[in-house]
């Protein structure tokens, strides 16, 4: 546990001294000295998380102690400023963002809806969420899409923790770096939100991150997008963006800006994208500084 301490808190100095250049030596680092570090928790802000270090996304919080900084700031500060809504992750993975979340509605009365179809992940994003005693999230095995769907979902690994991956590739239609395939059930968010008992009026942010599905995604919640003032948070895709973009546009969503570690920033388009209607970007959102 000592040793474990030292190499968080080494690696954690090591990016504030050298940014931009540790990635490649991290690797390198893990492979020559054969490490493997596994089912040990680390404090993630005012969380823990359970991390295993051939997990692409747990190394990195393991050695630099934050995944999408932006992103998380932005979920801690917009969440914090609303009440009796709901909130859904979806391509929720090992929990990352949605201990966030969690983190953030202790304050307001939001409710979370987690939503993962690979059960691997769906069984650390569970654990997660009970070491930190977040109760009444609903967590739900499934994928988003247009309708209620049986789909093949591609992995990147043979199995959990035989060697350095990356679970968060895996995907539905972008398949080339997959090795196997299981059959996933999905469903359109707007059903998968009334089955819960919740309102779809009542939603007020929604984070997806789906891998090349987020036009399909987003045709499954019509009727939250045309009931609500929901913030969208998408993962930028290249592939599909200007008709995710276009498609949200019709609902009078406009971009705000890219959820950067600084902050919001309206000039480019990178990492996840924020969308909002005007009335709420107006309200809610300095580009500089972000979420007020």
């Amino acid at each position: 546990m000592i040793k474990n301490v030292i190499l968080h808190l080494f690696f954690k100095l090591s990016r504030r001294l050298f940014p931009g250049r540790l990635y490649p030596i991290r690797d390198k680092l893990f492979s020559l000295l054969k490490l493997h570090i596994k089912d040990v928790f680390i404090p993630i802000g005012n969380t823990l998380m359970y991390i295993d270090t051939n997990n692409y996304h747990e190394r990195g919080i393991f050695t630099f102690g934050a995944f999408e900084p932006g992103t998380s700031r932005f979920l801690k500060k917009y969440i914090s400023s609303l009440k009796d809504c709901l909130v859904v992750d979806i391509g929720a993975n090992n929990g990352i963002h949605t201990l966030t979340m969690c983190e953030a509605r202790r304050w307001g009365g939001v409710s979370v809806i987690a939503i993962e179809p690979n059960p691997d992940m769906v069984f650390r994003l569970k654990r997660n969420l009970r070491i930190n005693n977040f109760q009444e999230v609903h967590v739900c095995q499934l994928g988003a899409s247009a309708g209620t769907e049986y789909i093949q979902l591609g992995l990147p690994y043979a199995d959990e923790c035989s060697d350095y991956h990356n679970p968060g590739t895996a995907s539905m239609v972008q398949t080339d770096k997959a090795v196997r395939f299981i059959e996933v059930e999905c469903r359109a968010l707007d059903d998968i939100v009334r089955g819960l008992g919740f309102s779809t009026d009542n939603v007020g942010l929604i984070k997806m991150d789906v891998e090349g599905k987020e036009l399909n995604a987003l045709h499954g919640m019509k009727d939250i997008l045309g009931e609500s003032d929901a913030a969208i948070i998408i993962e930028y895709n290249n592939s599909n963006f200007l008709e995710c973009k276009t498609f949200l546009e019709a609902f009078g969503f406009g971009v705000v800006g890219s959820l950067v570690s600084y902050g919001i920033d309206s000039t480019v388009l990178t990492e996840n994208i924020c969308f909002m209607k005007s009335a709420v970007s107006d309200q809610k959102c300095d580009y500089n500084q972000g979420i007020r």
